[in-house]
């Protein structure tokens, strides 16, 4: 097998074939489009989140927000055991 080929078949149920395939094709096209958004100074942001929250960031959370500041799509994912349910 050639370099990224899967070893093993895939199964879908052809609406969520057709939904995931959607997605992409609208993320391809979000991310070739154009930003409209305004460039901001994330060091800048990082600075003033702080000051105006009266917290400080802990590094990873600034590499994070420095990472996001850059990018046009940003898909969030929680890691199983993490999602917290509100309490009842």
């Amino acid at each position: 097998m050639g370099t990224g080929e899967r070893t093993h078949k895939a199964v879908y149920l052809a609406p969520f074939y057709v939904a995931e395939m959607g997605i992409t094709q609208r993320f391809k096209k979000l991310i070739e489009s154009q930003s409209n958004i305004q460039p901001i100074h994330p060091e800048k942001a990082i600075e003033w989140v702080q000051q105006k929250l009266n917290i400080g960031l802990a590094e990873k959370q600034k590499d994070v927000f420095l990472l996001v500041a850059d990018s046009k799509v940003l898909i969030i994912t929680v890691a199983q055991g993490l999602a917290r349910r509100p309490s009842s």
